[in-house]
């Protein structure tokens, strides 16, 4: 029997799939404003339009119930917007004798607010989709330096890969000290020690804080979501809140330098290597 091969976008279509299934039958019957379960999506439409018939369709719903992904041309935007960001920094590598090598640095487009924490944050992310929020928006995205895996090896006849961890420490070292800018590589998902939360699993916190000041504001005064004065109430607490974490994450990762005194100051780390450089452990 010939084994199925799955792609990156067959992953990702069944990972929509998925989050899609678990925001409509399960998400779905509570109520984003309040937390109230009403049994189905239907019911939410009807506890949303108690006080407005008209105050909610099924297209907002719809809406509600789509969960966020990456768009395929955000990189591209913020480029168009902001420009590229290129440069070269002179490092000694000791797989080439410690001879100084010019390496060339590129950039990832970094979303700040990270799609994957957004979207799994299901009640933030539904109210951010009915308030029109886009998560893929250049606010949300800032420039960070890295290696292009493909270019280096095409200059200096050796993979990237193939480089030491103090190699690649050191080149990531340099394209911090000259940009002021964390350093971006892979996933986000790490601890850069035991008892410090990842970057994603701390911006899940801070989403849910979010989440819970809307759902303590209509449990106090009565479901935000069923007058206009509440709605607005409630997207702009969104916003307001939403573009405060966007600034301390950015403020996390710009003008990044070394700690004076080798204790973490900033709660957020791109990569593993940011982190060494941060607290003088690379």
């Amino acid at each position: 029997m010939e084994e199925k091969k799955y792609t990156d976008a067959d992953l990702k279509q069944a990972e929509r799939k998925i989050m899609k299934d678990i925001m409509v039958k399960e998400e779905g019957s509570f109520c984003p404003f309040c937390g109230e379960n009403f049994g189905s999506s239907d019911g939410v439409k009807q506890h949303l339009c108690e006080k407005e018939k008209e105050a909610f369709t099924d297209k907002d719903l719809e809406k509600m119930n789509t969960p966020s992904e990456r768009s395929a041309n955000y990189a591209e935007n913020y480029k168009a917007e902001h420009g590229t960001n290129r440069f070269t920094v002179n490092v000694p590598l000791e797989e080439f004798d410690n001879n100084q090598l010019e390496i060339d640095i590129g950039e990832e487009i970094h979303h700040l607010i990270s799609v994957g924490p957004y979207a799994f944050t299901l009640r933030i992310n539904r109210l951010g989709n009915y308030f029109g929020i886009d998560i893929n928006s250049t606010d949300n995205l800032i420039s960070a330096p890295s290696v292009d895996p493909v270019a280096f090896k095409k200059k200096h006849g050796m993979a990237f890969s193939d480089l030491s961890d103090k190699s690649k420490y050191d080149i990531a070292a340099a394209a911090i000290e000259k940009s002021k800018i964390q350093y971006h590589k892979g996933n986000h998902d790490f601890e850069p020690e035991k008892g410090i939360p990842s970057y994603e699993k701390k911006l899940v916190q801070d989403l849910a804080e979010i989440e819970y000041e809307i759902l303590a504001k209509s449990r106090k005064e009565g479901c935000l979501g069923q007058t206009p004065e509440g709605r607005e109430e409630a997207k702009n607490l969104i916003d307001n809140k939403l573009k405060e974490l966007q600034e301390k994450i950015k403020s996390d990762i710009t003008d990044f330098e070394p700690s004076p005194d080798g204790k973490q100051i900033v709660e957020r780390f791109l990569a593993k290597e940011d982190y060494k450089y941060h607290t003088g452990k690379g």
